[in-house]
């Protein structure tokens, strides 16, 4: 029976996959305002939302460019070049002082570009009531929380920033990513920073603590970590029409360079997951976790409650975790504090 329902899973997989081919289907895939599973992207001048306009769905899908003169008239914005790219990263932030600033809180938030099991692409719904205004004001609470600036950043493709999100998690978004540190402490006097990333943005936080200095802690919910395991997992598992698969060599992966964390003094990291997380499996965070210590690194190790359905989103524990390290509260006044965060997502 086992062999007869792979059969019939790996015909329906064909199936599935021949239709997308095909684009049966696709008339009503971008009557919703989706892209389907083979369609090209078609990249487009950067759209710049402003006050409380909605970010543009069709940036995250289809990808955007910008010019360094647009990005030059765009508030809050970075022209960041790597060896490889330029783009016009986005961010809000909220209590920076006009001088020096001693440290700030980064926020990476997680991945929105989602497909279906047919291939769709489509922008998380959760996406469409955040605005440049709504990111001020999640950060103004922060930042009034922890007596400490807070910053969003944008990642490539995403809250206003030029790019391909669909190139998530490569090696060229990283330098991204730590380029766009370099400049924000350029222009705000910022001397270290605490970074927390939920999922996706975990991976991002993550590869900072790796490559930089001025990390004083990091603070990773439910994150998307040892990314070639689960990339080589999901290649298995989720057979999804339309998906590339990336060179392993072009993704960055947090797990492999954990020895280039400094030891003296060494950053305070924090991993908040929740067992029970439908999205990154939990084993592959304890993975990571596991990787640290053997390293020799103190890693604080937090089960959480989060919310239904996917019990996944984390980002909240963990800018309450920052801001409490901003204060410095102790590990166990942190732990305690996430408990209550814990109760709001109990059911």
């Amino acid at each position: 029976m086992t062999i007869i329902n792979k059969l019939k899973k790996k015909i329906r997989w064909y199936i599935t996959d021949i239709q997308a081919r095909l684009g049966i289907g696709n008339a009503e895939i971008l009557r919703k305002g989706n892209l389907p599973a083979y369609a090209s992207q078609v990249p487009k001048l950067l759209s710049v939302p402003r006050d409380s306009d909605s970010f543009s769905f069709n940036d995250v899908l289809h990808s955007t460019f910008c010019t360094q003169e647009l990005a030059s008239s765009i508030p809050f914005s970075l022209w960041v070049e790597t060896h490889s790219s330029s783009e016009c990263i986005r961010y809000y932030p909220a209590g920076l002082s006009a001088g020096e600033n001693v440290k700030a809180m980064i926020y990476f938030p997680g991945d929105l570009l989602l497909r279906t099991a047919r291939g769709e692409r489509l922008v998380a719904p959760s996406y469409k009531q955040y605005s440049p205004q709504k990111n001020v004001q999640m950060m103004q609470q922060w930042a009034g929380d922890a007596n400490t600036p807070a910053i969003l950043i944008g990642r490539p493709g995403t809250f206003g920033s030029s790019g391909n999100h669909e190139k998530s998690r490569q090696i060229n978004e990283i330098e991204l990513m730590s380029k766009t540190l370099d400049l924000l402490k350029t222009r705000h006097q910022i001397k270290s920073f605490i970074v927390v990333g939920q999922s996706g943005g975990g991976q991002v936080a993550a590869a900072m603590l790796n490559l930089r200095k001025d990390i004083s802690a990091a603070v990773l919910t439910a994150g998307l970590l040892p990314v070639h395991q689960l990339s080589l997992r999901w290649r298995k598992i989720r057979r999804t029409p339309g998906v590339k698969k990336q060179s392993l060599d072009t993704l960055y992966d947090p797990t492999e360079h954990v020895n280039d964390i400094p030891k003296a003094p060494q950053p305070t990291i924090i991993v908040i997951s929740d067992p029970r997380d439908l999205a990154i499996p939990f084993n592959t965070q304890v993975f990571y976790i596991n990787k640290l210590r053997k390293e020799e690194l103190t890693v604080h190790h937090i089960y959480a409650h989060a919310p239904l359905p996917k019990r996944h989103a984390l980002g909240n524990h963990g800018k309450k975790a920052a801001a409490l390290i901003a204060k410095g509260a102790s590990i166990k006044e942190i732990r305690v504090a996430l408990v209550n965060e814990d109760m709001k997502n109990t059911s």
